[in-house]
């Protein structure tokens, strides 16, 4: 089991290379096993096809940044710094992850069914952490009375929608090193625009 499971760590990895490269669309069998040096047929035996292997690639990321979210949270206590801990924790880790960025950019230009089921499942993940972090602020007496779940949702579309403008500015100069400090600082003052609002006047 062990080495089944890492044979399937390296055909991720190589997926995800094929992925970010050629799209989800354009992307085949035949290019995974080429990069892995195996036969496609032996691929078959891991996933079934390559929608498969894409949302076992997507989740393993996904999960890898929520678990190292969730550690740093542990020492974090107001809920401000959560929020910002969440944003810095994201950023870096799929900044540092050439990949998935190439990933995140095929999806800006991509409408694929799979690619926006997805997507729409990282939104909810993020919209609750949100309203849940909001929940806790109001409660503890740090952010104003409000209804968390759409205050959660909103700030999230605000957040949403500076990534998004981010991906399209990098699409246009796909030669030009993208600086992801400057995605990281945007989303940030947007962040805490938005938190002024509901914080509490003391």
């Amino acid at each position: 089991m062990e080495k089944e499971g890492s044979k399937k760590e390296q055909i991720l990895d190589a997926a995800m290379q094929c992925f970010s490269r050629f799209g989800l669309q354009k992307s085949t069998m035949d290019d995974i096993a080429h990069v892995l040096g195996m036969k496609k047929a032996s691929l078959y035996y891991y996933y079934k096809n390559k929608e498969a292997i894409f949302i076992d690639a997507i989740e393993r990321d996904v999960l890898a940044a929520k678990a190292q979210m969730e550690k740093k949270l542990i020492n974090t206590k107001t809920c401000t710094d959560k929020m910002h801990m969440y944003i810095d924790t994201m950023v870096d880790h799929f900044g540092n992850r050439k990949e998935f960025f190439e990933l995140n950019l095929s999806t800006v230009v991509e409408n694929n069914a799979i690619i926006q089921k997805i997507r729409s499942q990282i939104n909810c993940s993020s919209i609750e952490f949100f309203s849940e972090t909001i929940k806790e602020g109001i409660k503890s007496g740090e952010f104003a009375q409000g209804e968390h779940k759409s205050l959660g949702k909103l700030l999230h579309s605000f957040l949403e929608a500076r990534r998004i403008e981010f991906l399209y500015n990098s699409l246009q100069d796909r030669n030009k090193e993208v600086d992801f400090q400057i995605l990281k600082d945007d989303l940030l003052m947007t962040l805490d625009l938005a938190l002024n609002g509901l914080k509490t006047r003391k």
